[in-house]
């Protein structure tokens, strides 16, 4: 979603702007074997402490990690999605367009109470 910002302008009203998240990877992606040194027996809860997830996040390819740095998040939960979507809104604004999440999920092995408070589905 932070590459939304770099899109031109749609050219037509029925033309959307579509981005997929999996932030944060290192929640969402925790022991998958396709990511590059993940250990398989990885977990780790969310949300959790900023800092626990950017020291984590060390052990796998840093452009993974990037929505943690992103200018505005200072910790996980709602806040953390509001300001990695912010220049992804302000661009649909912008240009009066539609905006949509096609993909948004987590890996099974991600415990499930976890899970469902990533998704919205649980409130802590």
């Amino acid at each position: 979603m932070t590459k939304v910002k770099l899109l031109d302008a749609p050219y037509d009203d029925n033309v959307i702007y579509n981005f997929h998240c999996y932030d944060p990877l290192i929640f969402t992606h925790q022991s998958a074997n396709w990511v590059q040194n993940m250990p398989f027996d990885f977990r780790i809860s969310y949300p959790n402490s900023l800092d626990i997830y950017k020291e984590a996040g060390k052990m796998i390819d840093s452009t993974f990690n990037e929505c943690l740095y992103v200018d505005g998040v200072k910790s996980l939960g709602q806040s953390f999605f509001e300001a990695i979507f912010k220049d992804a809104i302000k661009k649909a604004e912008d240009h009066d367009a539609m905006l949509y999440c096609g993909e948004y999920g987590v890996i099974n092995q991600a415990p499930v109470d976890s899970t469902l408070i990533k998704l919205g589905l649980l409130k802590i």
